[in-house]
């Protein structure tokens, strides 16, 4: 029995060579050979044979291996190939797309696998290219039921460039999968804002969820609503609703998002909502039922104009709701039109906030201080330009002097100006917590910043910490004081000038 493996260099990696009875006969810590060797003619009885076919030992020993390693291991026996695989599986992920070939008309399982392996895997939607495209569907449809799967926890589905309109697929039930929790669901990253996921997709999507009735994660991506219904053990949910160009298809509805949210109202604790798509969607504003979901903690929602559901946000609806974010990647977009659906919520203690370019056209920050006003831990992303006159940071940034933080963060891009630099320092400054501050992507020269450096030094002496970056062909990153140090800049100008240098922008 032999058990080979690769170094990281390329070379041997260590030796164990062992008898089949478990007499040890050398631990060299390096071997040209790079293997692991039992002796056939030894007494499988012995202690150590016992201890060396012994799962939980097999594991540990299996667990000293890097992933290559691991992948590159040749375990002849039954007992240490199980052992192997089923740590493997748990590392990885397994791509099943090589898995099937045709032979004429007929669906093959080309390559067996250790069924251990079958934890979590992708599916892609195009396979072998001897495979026509409609046969994309009877590879996922009939390929899931070949395989017969039964250790499978986490499915990656993976749209890209089907084209077919046959909505006449005949579908059978999946067997279940008691053990799948985790189901990931959409296009590929360069395709979420084309045409796809039409007709069958959807259905296969959802044979999927309902053959899991143990689902505890679902991130989910189309123009569709998954019925969930049947999800009685759903704990987090990603939905990404992409409004393809079909007509047929193309109709958003609040309604049907709380539909769907109201299935699964007793289990969810964490929710994040998008909607991909640069089209205006109607605002809904007729009454509707909603749940009481009584378990969600964290709620992330990433598209202002889209979800509006005003009798949804409030304490009687999300009652232990404790962290929220909200991300603007609409231009035209109105955040302060999204918190008039908003009532006030005194439970949520960590807010994140996201603002894209126009956010100071868009007074906010008041109602955001009054509608939560128990946040503890505040994170703000933003950009400032010229654009973005002084008066108007002061205007954004100083209601939250009244929150009782305990911790800031603030990353701010795309400074052009260090005027602004200054200007958010000094906001900063005066609110409560603990504070630290990045500057990334700064577009600012040497003479426009020297001017500011005392103003840099008073301010700092109330944060954490404060850095600075540039990306360029190799990212650059300046820290005036490093993360968590507490140390207050004591530098000179002429210091703080020459750490700056290599992010100062050409005159």
């Amino acid at each position: 029995m032999t058990l080979s493996t690769k170094s990281d260099d390329g070379g041997g990696g260590g030796c164990v060579r062992i008898a089949r009875g478990g007499y040890m006969h050398s631990i060299p810590e390096k071997s040209s050979s790079g293997c692991i060797i039992l002796d056939s003619t030894m007494d499988r009885n012995s202690s150590m044979s016992k201890a060396l076919m012994n799962p939980l030992v097999l594991t540990l020993v299996f667990r000293c291996l890097n992933l290559p390693n691991l992948k590159a291991c040749r375990l002849v026996c039954l007992d240490w190939a199980n052992a192997g695989a089923s740590l493997l599986g748990k590392k990885t992920i397994l791509n099943v797309n090589a898995l099937f070939r045709y032979d004429g008309p007929h669906l093959f399982q080309a390559t067996p696998v250790n069924d251990q392996l079958f934890r979590s895997i992708t599916i892609h939607e195009e396979f072998d290219q001897i495979a026509s495209r409609y046969k994309t569907i009877d590879i996922i449809k009939n390929g899931i039921r070949m395989l017969k799967f039964q250790n499978i926890q986490n499915l990656t589905t993976v749209i890209g460039k089907y084209a077919g309109h046959n909505e006449n697929v005949a579908f059978q039930k999946l067997p279940l999968l008691p053990n799948l929790t985790s189901i990931k669901y959409g296009p590929s990253n360069d395709r979420l804002d084309k045409i796809y996921q039409r007709y069958a997709f959807p259905l296969v999507m959802q044979i999927t969820i309902n053959a899991a009735p143990n689902l505890s994660v679902l991130d989910v991506s189309g123009s569709r609503f998954p019925n969930l219904s049947g999800c009685r053990h759903l704990e987090r949910l990603k939905f990404c609703f992409i409004r393809c160009h079909d007509t047929t298809y193309r109709d958003f509805s609040v309604a049907k998002v709380i539909r769907m949210l109201g299935q699964v109202k007793d289990s969810l604790t964490e929710v994040e909502l998008r909607y991909n798509s640069y089209s205006f969607v109607r605002r809904q504003i007729r009454s509707i039922d909603v749940p009481v979901m009584s378990k969600l903690t964290t709620l992330t929602i990433h598209s202002f104009h889209a979800y509006l559901m005003p009798q949804l946000f409030n304490e009687e609806h999300l009652p232990a709701l404790t962290n929220l974010s909200f991300e603007n990647f609409m231009y035209s977009s109105s955040f302060s039109a999204h918190l008039e659906a908003w009532q006030r919520h005194r439970g949520v203690k960590s807010l994140a906030l996201e603002l894209c370019w126009a956010w100071s056209q868009d007074e906010f920050a008041e109602s955001i201080a009054q509608l939560f006003p128990a946040v503890k831990k505040f994170e703000l992303e933003m950009h400032v330009t010229r654009d973005s006159p002084i008066h108007e940071i002061n205007q954004m940034m100083t209601p939250f002097q009244t929150w009782k933080l305990d911790e800031v963060n603030v990353d701010v891009g795309m400074v052009d100006d260090s005027s602004l630099i200054v200007a958010v320092l000094k906001n900063m400054s005066l609110w409560n917590g603990i504070k630290r501050l990045h500057f990334h992507h700064i577009r600012v020269t040497q003479n426009n910043f020297q001017p500011y450096i005392q103003d840099l030094i008073l301010y700092h002496a109330a944060f954490k910490s404060l850095a600075f970056s540039v990306v360029t062909d190799v990212s650059q990153i300046v820290e005036l004081a490093p993360p968590d140090s507490g140390i207050p800049i004591n530098f000179s100008v002429a210091e703080i000038l020459d750490k700056m240098q290599p992010i100062f922008k050409v005159d």
